[in-house]
């Protein structure tokens, strides 16, 4: 026998379908990195971070790390002086350029497995052929291709995050999620192509690392297949009283490693960690001029 539902009743099924459908589609977009369908995030994604396009996109064209530039209207909109800048991977460059530009702002240079200058130039993607496999993908944005590679070919997935495959076959359950957790967040690599290849195409070359004045911390892994650990070297070289942190494992993900490198991060800031100073004006400080 049918159901007879009074206006109501079909207004409030209607009501609460609706609140379960944007829910799970909010629960989606998280999984999938997107924040514009998540009225929380969304408002931060409005305010803060679409604003800094323009200052991300200006210095593209001379193929510099612009993003220097929005960091510093970030912390501007945040309300916040100085702060300890911590540049990982692809994030190494505007790090660098962020504290050669705002030295007044830069409380400490944290750079983990960065990807930096040195002579040899030697910084990318792992050679082998199956990390060039998945690069190809990567590049193609074939998001159904590398869900597969993730399932039946992980092995090569994770050499090409730049991780030994028989390093992260013995690791922990925990790390072995975390990798998981890395790779699903790359999907979809369609919406994320783009971004990619800015940081792909940014030319490195030799900074004024000896006028970089924050205390500096360089940690790297032996076994990272990016080959960041020659430009953490050269850069902990040139950088004055900058320390050095060589891993024996832990790969470009730090596998393994997470409690040892937050200890040596813990360590150095107890000991290095300069106070912030204040500055005069913020004008002041956006009329710092370009490192040579």
């Amino acid at each position: 026998m049918a159901e007879l539902l009074s206006q109501i009743d079909v207004e409030n099924r209607m009501y609460l379908g609706g609140i379960k459908r944007s829910e799970d589609m909010m629960q989606r977009a998280e999984e999938h990195g997107r924040a514009v369908t998540n009225p929380y995030a969304k408002e931060v994604l409005d305010e803060y971070v679409l604003p800094l396009a323009k200052a991300i996109t200006s210095e593209l064209d001379q193929k510099r790390a612009g993003k220097r530039q929005a960091h510093a209207a970030l912390l501007d909109k945040l309300g916040l002086e100085n702060c300890v800048v911590a540049g990982v991977s692809a994030g190494g460059p505007s790090a660098i350029e962020f504290a050669l530009r705002y030295p007044d702002r830069t409380q400490a240079l944290l750079l983990i497995v960065p990807r930096t200058y040195d002579p040899t130039q030697t910084i990318g993607a792992d050679k082998g052929f199956d990390s060039q496999m998945i690069l190809r993908l990567v590049e193609a944005s074939a998001d159904f291709l590398f869900w597969v590679g993730m399932k039946v070919a992980r092995p090569a997935v994770v050499r090409f995050l730049g991780v030994p495959p028989e390093l992260e076959v013995k690791a922990p359950k925990e790390e072995r999620d975390r990798t998981t957790e890395i790779m699903r967040n790359i999907l979809p690599l369609s919406d994320r192509v783009a971004g990619i290849a800015v940081d792909s195409s940014t030319e490195i070359a030799p900074w004024p690392l000896e006028k970089v004045t924050a205390p500096t911390l360089v940690i790297s892994a032996k076994d990272d297949l990016f080959g960041t650990l020659p430009g953490a070297r050269f850069t902990a070289a040139h950088i004055p009283g900058a320390e050095l942190e060589v891993l024996k494992s832990g790969g470009h993900l730090m596998l393994g490693q997470r409690d040892r490198v937050n200890a040596i991060i813990a360590s150095f800031l107890k000991r290095r960690l300069r106070p912030a100073p204040s500055r005069k004006t913020k004008a002041a400080s956006a009329k710092q001029p370009e490192p040579a």
